[in-house]
């Protein structure tokens, strides 16, 4: 006799002897003597089962007592289905997860290969647009000039800021090489510039509706900077310019002539931040045989600004040069440049807008110092009227403002008599770098 016993987890369990079903656990059965085997199974969830098996050897008139205790769990039929379908399914996302990787490998080694090209491509079209140049002897950093026609400017090679050579006009552009563009083109000189006017009781900027690049206010030669001709003018001149050289010249971007003045003069630049820099102290000294200042002589004849930082002083030197000096007069800076101190301000390419604080500044400065309420007015006007134009800015010291960063503005059509320009060529993607410049 079989007696079944059973925990509550096997309670109501059916309970199978030798292959036949004979009941709910618990249950007392009549089994014949001889090998038995006993089986019992329960639904746990919806995919597996509890199941128990014991095997015995049941002896005549011998009453024997099994306990049922499940331990084990199998799956049900719709387990191993399900559990089929989520293996197929893993292995299915396994393999889209294989492609994947293949077809993101296959990718990148496509886009490096891409790169790769590209770059050689790059190199090429370097090596072929500076094989002129390198023809004359001219490499980045040797400061040799070379020249793309007999009559362009005398351009020198340097690392631009993105890595890639560029080459800068060793000096600004003159007042002779204008006048070729102007006869060339036949181009009527544009009369009205801004010009310094020197008083005895007040120095400021005034438009005097007669200077031209021809009679800016005072004495020049052929081979000074050219000075009185506006942004418009420029773009015309470097048209004629890359027309008649076959290559691209462009204005320096800001980031582009800063780049060139730290190049160009490293142990200036090594102590300080450009825009912090001030040609103060022993500093002023250092510059003096570097450019055309406000020094002694343009202080005489009415310069302002002189060594920076609201020090209203000349500089420690005397160059005899009250206005503008021929271009490469003063010592040649490090990478070839002459010029990038002092003489004139540089236009730049592309556009800008006044500061959003500049009218918030200039009323500040009013309302610090009362004497210079009719200066700071004068400056909110202008101010006011620039936020609402588009402008191009000019860098760089000169023969009448001499910080090292003099920051100016200029409207497309206006024109200036300390200001004046200076080309640059691009040897890899001039039109890319054109639109990009800041």
């Amino acid at each position: 006799m079989l007696r079944i016993a059973c925990d509550d987890e096997a309670a109501g369990a059916m309970v199978t002897v030798n292959g036949r079903q004979m009941g709910e656990c618990p249950l007392d059965m009549q089994v014949q003597p001889g090998q038995v085997t006993i089986q019992s199974s329960k639904p746990r969830d919806a995919e597996t089962q509890w199941v128990f098996e014991q095997s015995l050897f049941l002896g005549d008139g011998v009453v024997k007592r099994i306990e049922l205790t499940f331990s084990k769990t199998v799956l049900t039929a719709e387990g191993m289905r399900q559990q089929q379908a989520r293996e197929q399914e893993r292995q299915r996302q396994e393999a889209a997860r294989l492609r994947e990787e293949a077809a993101a490998k296959k990718k990148e080694g496509e886009r490096q290969r891409l790169a790769a090209e590209a770059a050689r491509q790059h190199r090429l079209k370097l090596d072929a647009a500076m094989a002129a140049a390198r023809a004359q002897g001219a490499e980045p950093g040797n400061g040799k000039p070379f020249r793309d026609c007999p009559d362009c400017p005398p351009m020198v090679i340097i690392k631009g800021v993105d890595g890639d050579p560029v080459a800068m006009g060793q000096f600004e552009i003159t007042r002779g090489q204008y006048e070729a563009f102007v006869t060339d083109t036949k181009r009527p000189p544009s009369r009205g510039c801004r010009v310094w006017n020197s008083g005895i009781f007040s120095s400021e900027a005034v438009q005097d509706a007669n200077a031209t690049w021809l009679a800016p206010g005072f004495e020049q030669t052929k081979d000074h900077p050219v000075v009185c001709v506006s942004w418009n003018e420029v773009q015309a001149y470097l048209a004629w310019l890359s027309a008649k050289a076959g290559v691209r010249y462009v204005l320096p971007g800001k980031s582009d002539w800063i780049e060139a003045w730290r190049q160009n003069y490293p142990a200036i630049a090594s102590s300080g931040n450009f825009h912090d820099w001030s040609f103060t102290g022993g500093n002023a000294a250092r510059v003096c045989p570097l450019g055309n200042l406000l020094d002694s002589t343009g202080w005489s004849q009415g310069g302002r600004g002189g060594t920076g930082n609201g020090a209203n002083e000349p500089y420690p030197c005397s160059d005899g040069f009250g206005k503008t000096a021929p271009v490469g007069h003063f010592a040649v800076g490090a990478t070839g440049l002459h010029d990038l101190i002092g003489n004139v301000s540089e236009l730049l390419s592309g556009v800008s807008r006044a500061p959003d604080n500049a009218i918030d500044l200039a009323q500040s400065l009013a309302n610090q110092y009362p004497s210079a309420r009719d200066n700071a007015d004068k400056s909110i006007s202008i101010w006011q009227e620039r936020k609402a134009l588009v402008v191009h800015d000019a860098y760089g010291s000169s023969w009448l403002f001499s910080l090292a960063d003099s920051w100016i503005t200029e409207r497309d059509d206006m024109r200036t008599q300390w200001i004046g320009f200076r080309v640059m060529r691009p040897f890899a993607q001039p039109e890319a770098r054109l639109l990009s410049s800041p």
